[in-house]
């Protein structure tokens, strides 16, 4: 048995003492790789604003990134820049420009010219935790944000002077959004419990002061309970409608409330509105609520007229959508939704409903590619889903929906069978296994009572290896013509989970990584441990997703211990072949294969996933790398030579 104790940082790289070099090593310089990574497509959407740029085009944001993309053909240009998680975003009036405002230590907040997609100005604002909400003057010369600090600190930036001096307030109250109003000079802040009106101006008897922000707070009037205000729609100079995380509507004139409606919903707890925009005319606009597209026409008189509400759409979907942003143009709606969706509808045209963007709703933490043409792949998320996209029509092909969180997901490498089959893992200790080729379900297997760690087919499909929460592999022998599964062997002796997994190419033994940075080698057929590593020191892996062996030695960088790297990849087509590593720092790396040099060098991508990135896997023809992680995006990078 060949063990790398778990130790400090120190001493973690004290696991390469044990490893035997094989008889004829392949040979590591350290030096980049002569490959690169772009961007081709990313699936994920921050669940924050979406806005039509143009009639052919929507942006958003997901992870680090702004994303535009073509309604028409899903292809896409981005926004680069930001060091994490994208919290806001902003349009100017003309659509000429864009903000985006972001999370952490040192929080940022970059303006776009959106001709040129370049940064036209970046201002670091500082450790104010993150930017809550953004807004454009009518007149596109400031803006304004609100932090999430403890003040909840109200930045006024003066784009003519590139955001340099800004005007600033604090508050002791909850403000989660701000919004100019019909002016450059006045704005409305809002969030729970409170609405309160500002106005920028200088002291009239001393010409030459500084400008001040002055505060008045919203009349709430007689209402008998206090809202907590979800979004906000200029109507004039006087009249702004609120809508409310219960359901309702508040219509002010000034300062004061004027009208209380109740958004009808058919169930006892109605959809919170958190979007409104005007539509047809500057006295209508619509809601969303319960999967009804409403709109609200007010009367000639706003303060006194009734106000008309008619149902203009009905939105297809077998569970309730609760739109967290939406957007209209001419007739259609573009509609982001807390699920991470993004639909697009024809007002006009009850059949026009379509998907612009899917994606998972949680942690995305397993991915793989599967064996087809046209590299597609498959990914699994605590969101209790297993989704299968297409890498060359830009979209998700299928969905799974599962009683428990997924924890792990593999593919076939239809090698051994006419059929893709997939094996899924659950956090209930559920194994699923299912025929993609027919889409149907074959068998479910209790395997245990916790979550299971990792599954992984043999290179012939012959064998399925499923790793529990106790360290012990059970290997399944798959049954002809794909029928079922049955219990081959138990591999025991790891004293941890098992965290990482390869099979050989002649797919009779793996190799495994333990979560206490054992190395460990067993016989498929009898689960027995092979305790030489000379044994196997000259085996070739059909696989390499192992981050502790003698060829990724060099992956690891000084001060680096276990958890710092979650994945691993090695590809199979590109001469050299590379490594790729997503790592707790966001970012996504490129080696060459092997890396078995010390502190092999790489090329690092960082500024597009914004939290850990999870799994990793090059596409089956190597053409493309699959990255995703904890901010809910998966990012398809095209690997293109030097």
């Amino acid at each position: 048995m060949v063990i790398a104790k778990k130790s400090p940082v120190e001493g973690f790289h004290s696991w390469i003492g044990v490893l035997v070099e094989p008889s004829k090593p392949i040979e590591s310089d350290g030096k980049l790789p002569n490959y690169h990574l772009e961007v081709d497509h990313v699936f994920g959407y921050n669940e924050k604003e979406v806005y039509y740029l143009n009639e052919k085009e929507i942006i958003y944001s997901t992870g680090s990134v702004g994303v535009i993309q073509s309604i028409e053909t899903r292809s896409q240009k981005y926004l680069l820049g930001h060091t994490n998680d994208v919290t806001s975003l902003a349009l100017n009036k003309e659509k000429t420009l864009a903000a985006t405002g972001q999370v952490g230590a040192e929080v940022l907040v970059i303006v776009w010219d959106l001709k040129t997609l370049t940064a036209k100005t970046t201002i670091k604002v500082g450790k104010y935790q993150g930017i809550a909400s953004l807004s454009f003057s009518p007149d596109s010369s400031k803006l304004v944000g609100v932090c999430t600090d403890v003040h909840k600190t109200l930045f006024i930036w003066d784009l003519k002077k590139d955001g340099k001096d800004p005007l600033t307030s604090q508050f002791s109250f909850p403000i989660e959004h701000v919004h100019f109003n019909q002016d450059k000079n006045h704005l409305v802040i809002y969030g729970e419990k409170n609405i309160s009106f500002l106005n920028v101006s200088k002291d009239a008897q001393n010409p030459n002061s500084l400008p001040q922000v002055n505060k008045k707070t919203g009349l709430m009037g007689s209402l008998s309970k206090q809202p907590s205000i979800q979004s906000v729609l200029s109507i004039n100079q006087d009249f702004t409608v609120f809508g409310t995380a219960d359901g309702r509507l508040l219509l002010f004139n000034g300062v004061n409330i004027v009208k209380e409606l109740h958004v009808p919903s058919p169930t006892t707890k109605p959809s919170p509105i958190k979007a409104l925009v005007k539509y047809q005319n500057d006295s209508a606009f619509i809601v969303v609520s319960d999967n009804k597209v409403l709109l609200y026409q007010l009367g000639k008189d706003i303060a006194v007229d009734d106000v008309k509400a008619t149902e203009i759409y009905q939105i297809e979907s077998p569970t309730p959508i609760i739109p967290i942003s939406f957007d209209i143009n001419g007739d259609n709606l573009v509609l982001g939704t807390t699920s991470s969706d993004i639909y697009m509808v024809d007002l006009k045209d009850q059949k026009s409903q379509q998907f612009l963007s899917r994606a998972h709703d949680d942690e995305v933490v397993s991915c793989w590619a599967l064996g087809t043409a046209d590299n597609t792949f498959v990914t699994g998320s605590t969101d209790k889903s297993v989704q299968v996209w297409s890498v060359s029509q830009k979209k998700q092909l299928l969905e799974l929906q599962y009683k428990s969180a997924v924890t792990c997901v593999t593919a076939s490498n239809s090698k051994g069978s006419p059929s893709q089959l997939l094996a899924i893992g659950l956090q209930d200790g559920t194994l699923i296994f299912y025929d993609l080729t027919t889409n149907k379900e074959i068998q479910q297997v209790n395997v245990d009572t916790v979550a299971l760690r990792l599954v992984r087919f043999s290179p012939c499909d012959k064998y399925l290896s499923v790793c529990l929460t106790n360290g012990n592999i059970q290997n399944y022998l798959v049954e002809p013509n794909n029928i079922g599964l049955r219990l081959q062997s138990t591999c025991k002796g790891s004293s941890a989970h098992i965290a990482f997994l390869d099979y050989s190419a002649d797919s009779k033994t793996l190799q495994t990584n333990s979560g206490a940075y054992e190395i460990l080698y067993w016989d498929v057929q009898s689960g027995d441990q092979i305790k030489s590593a000379s044994q196997v020191k000259d085996y070739v892996w059909f696989t390499w997703t192992c981050l502790l062996g003698y060829y990724v030695k060099g992956i690891w960088s000084k001060g680096q211990d276990g958890s710092d790297i979650n994945c691993l990849s090695r590809s199979s087509n590109t001469t050299p072949q590379l490594l790729a590593t997503g790592d707790d720092s966001n970012n996504v790396n490129l080696f060459k294969f092997p890396a078995s040099h010390d502190h092999s060098q790489k090329k690092v991508y960082s500024g597009y996933h914004a939290s850990h990135v999870l799994s990793c896997t090059f596409s089956q023809d190597s053409k493309y790398l699959i990255s995703c992680g904890g901010d809910k995006s998966i990012f398809i990078w095209k690997v293109i030579q030097d």
